[in-house]
């Protein structure tokens, strides 16, 4: 005959606290650039899009052509993220967000009329690219002449956020030299003038801590209206993650 002796309930609980991990925006290859040559087409070096979040090029250009487009051979989809001119000279940000990658990716930059372009491009990891568009703050000028120009202050809305700046310094009048940027920005290419064939140029990277209102100082070697843009992308977040749970073991025990 079986007795029942015991029943014992066994209650295991467990929860994840909250906790937020927020990282900071890095480079992946900031190496990428080339000058054109008068033609429609202007092809970058290779460089590594690899874990790359998003991929940004500073195109500068005459705009005796309507702005052109930007392609690459992985496939990634560019947009205009922000253009300015002064009627003569124009600086954009062409960005994509690295849906499609490799240890070796061209860009291309292509116009319908010679441009003159210039392009400098950098790939970044840890961008947020869950939203329409991983920019978060822009501001950009083109009016005035001198032998600086600043694009115009912006203020990040988040901590830990690259800032992006590029500068189309003309070189009419034969400037030999490329634009130098004030620190604490790290220039990452820039381009002299070559008479037919490009414009001066240039476009540099800050990551910036604590956000705060930037606006960098690009200094050419010529008396020029100068053309200049300022962005910040928005860097990774990860969620959130909370949750409660309860494991249940019951034990029987008969005899």
């Amino acid at each position: 005959m079986f007795r029942f002796l015991s029943r014992t309930l066994l209650v295991l609980c467990f929860s994840v606290a909250a906790h937020v991990a927020t990282g900071q925006t890095y480079v992946i290859d900031s190496t990428t650039h080339n000058n054109s040559t008068a033609s429609l087409t202007n092809q970058s070096n290779a460089f590594n899009s690899l874990n790359a979040s998003a991929i940004v090029f500073a195109v500068t250009d005459y705009t005796v052509a309507t702005i052109g487009s930007m392609t690459d051979d992985q496939g990634n989809t560019y947009t205009n993220l922000l253009s300015v001119s002064n009627g003569t000279y124009r600086v954009t940000f062409w960005g994509a967000k690295a849906r499609h990658t490799a240890a070796a990716t061209r860009a291309t930059y292509t116009t319908a009329a010679f441009a003159y372009s210039t392009i400098h491009g950098i790939t970044l990891g840890n961008v947020d690219t869950s939203g329409a568009s991983f920019v978060d703050q822009t501001n950009g000028s083109a009016t005035g002449f001198g032998f600086v120009k600043q694009p115009g202050s912006i203020t990040p809305t988040m901590n830990n956020s690259m800032v992006l700046t590029a500068v189309n310094s003309a070189g009419a009048g034969g400037a030999a030299s490329p634009p130098t940027v004030s620190s604490p920005y790290i220039i990452t290419g820039a381009s002299d003038y070559l008479a037919g064939a490009h414009f001066s140029g240039g476009m540099a990277q800050y990551i910036q801590g604590t956000a705060a209102a930037t606006n960098p100082t690009w200094t050419g070697v010529n008396n020029n209206q100068y053309a200049a843009i300022i962005m910040n992308v928005k860097p990774y977040t990860a969620p959130a993650a909370t949750g409660n749970g309860a494991m249940m073991m019951w034990f029987f025990g008969n005899r």
